[in-house]
């Protein structure tokens, strides 16, 4: 089996980087052949790093948490899970190309530096932890791509605004395409942070000794579930739209950063474990 996961740890840079040429192929070239099939190569792609991380977990028996080269490889994989979910109920596939170059260069750099990890503390091999860093990973990677459309919103109005119409302008999406990706990757997000909480409290209760309420990572991470709330009950009630939208994926955005920096470096957190 560790014949298979090195191939196949070669081989998802390769995949990658080809369905980026495809997405970049068919941006370029409106109406290209590779429209109906960009999509066939992305699901092979992410079928196909889902076999690969699998292998690695049955052959050394934990998630793929345990060293920053494989939440790397995680985070590549759960970027495009994210955007292939959000392709699929959008239907709009124009703007794949960002988050999958994301993916290749995060799975670049795992490949390059990963190593096999086989002796690790017993809390890593957690199954029940496994399920809730990868839930985390998958809302953060949703966010991510929803912050990603919401920049490219800003270009798009400040080009409209100042009548520049660039080819940038001409190949990106228009204001209410963007606005509604920005909301799907939102709502994507609010259900994976949602999953990942509940599947974190379960473990923390049950598995850590010292879990407390007050811990700061989980505090922010509650401050970002009740945010997600306030900003999808505003735009159900027709009270969010576009900047608005943007300014609270914008936030949430930062709250993510502070809660993955700040906690483990400078505050006592039980995350300091992972």
């Amino acid at each position: 089996m560790i014949t298979e996961i090195h191939f196949l740890n070669s081989l998802m840079p390769l995949l990658y980087l080809s369905t980026a040429i495809v997405y970049f192929y068919d941006l370029i070239f409106e109406g290209s052949k590779f429209y109906n099939s960009k999509r066939v190569f992305l699901f092979i792609t992410v079928f196909i790093h889902i076999i690969y991380l699998s292998l690695r977990i049955i052959k050394f028996q934990h998630a793929p948490i345990t060293n920053k080269f494989e939440i790397l490889t995680l985070i590549s994989l759960c970027l495009s899970i994210s955007y292939f979910i959000l392709e699929l109920l959008t239907d709009f596939s124009r703007t794949g190309l960002l988050p999958i170059i994301f993916s290749f260069l995060f799975q670049l750099i795992s490949s390059i530096f990963i190593s096999d990890q086989i002796n690790i503390p017993a809390i890593l091999s957690s199954t029940v932890l496994g399920a809730h860093v990868i839930g985390s990973v998958l809302g953060y990677s949703s966010i991510t791509i929803a912050t990603i459309y919401s920049i490219v919103y800003l270009l798009q109005y400040y080009n409209l605004k100042n009548n520049k119409f660039s080819l940038i302008y001409r190949k990106m999406p228009n204001l209410e395409v963007l606005e509604k990706l920005i909301y799907n990757s939102f709502v994507i997000a609010f259900i994976f942070h949602s999953i990942s909480i509940i599947v974190g409290l379960r473990y923390a209760y049950t598995v850590l000794p010292n879990f407390q309420i007050f811990d700061p990572k989980f505090i922010i991470s509650m401050l970002i579930w009740f945010i997600f709330i306030v900003g999808i009950s505003l735009k159900i009630f027709k009270k969010l739209f576009g900047k608005g939208i943007i300014k609270i994926v914008l936030i949430i955005f930062c709250l993510i950063l502070i809660s993955l920096f700040i906690p483990n470096n400078f505050m006592n957190s039980f995350h300091i474990f992972y």
